[in-house]
């Protein structure tokens, strides 16, 4: 599977360390851009008397379950199947100015989780008695990021190593010759490829 590692060109230690260290972070689930990131909604019932009840809906999330308390603290790896999103790029490739690290995840030692997208929050019965793991739920995500196609590693280490996995480093649109020089010095041997923005299809294409 191929995916790819968007970042900031303001932000050049970050590619940096990838390409030099052939790592990528993993970031605690609650330091995500996604307010409602770990986040689902439980549908209950509350009785009354006279055997009156009435359904209700509650927000919740992995820090109030008490069976996953231990996995409050998960870290996420975020990657991408698409690399041709315009949005991809403006939200996370510096406005066209950063990069997009094209990764080979084929045999890797890793779970890939894709992520399944929503509308809303999911929701799940409390009365059944089958609330989700915390995997179900750090990979379900509303339909508002679906453009993302989002895949997913999950794990307590802060750095997964990609070593040897790197394939090429895809240029934004807009990076121009100081920022294509510093990429390329640090890529070393992996292939640098610029992109063009396509204005009649309104994406990204290149490479």
């Amino acid at each position: 599977m191929i995916l790819y590692k968007f970042r900031p060109f303001d932000r050049l230690e970050w590619i940096a360390d990838i390409l030099l260290q052939q790592r990528l972070f993993c970031a605690k689930y609650s330091e995500l851009n996604d307010p409602f990131e770990g986040e689902c909604n439980v549908v209950g019932t509350i009785d009354f008397k006279e055997g009156q009840s009435e359904r209700y809906i509650s927000a919740t999330s992995l820090d109030d379950v008490r069976d996953l308390a231990d996995l409050a603290d998960e870290r996420v790896c975020s990657l991408s199947s698409n690399w041709r999103d315009v949005r991809m790029w403006s939200h996370y490739g510096g406005g066209h100015r950063g990069v997009a690290i094209e990764i080979n995840f084929d045999r890797y030692d890793h779970t890939l989780h894709r992520v399944s997208y929503h509308q809303g929050l999911r929701r799940y019965d409390e009365d059944a008695a089958e609330f989700p793991s915390a995997t179900t739920i750090l990979t379900s995500k509303s339909a508002l990021w679906s453009h993302e196609e989002e895949v997913r590693i999950l794990g307590n280490n802060e750095f997964i190593s990609v070593n040897g996995r790197i394939r090429r480093v895809l240029l934004g649109a807009r990076c121009g010759r100081f920022e294509e020089n510093a990429i390329r010095r640090l890529a070393h041997s992996i292939e640098v490829v610029p992109t063009k923005l396509n204005h009649i299809e309104c994406c990204v294409e290149g490479g």
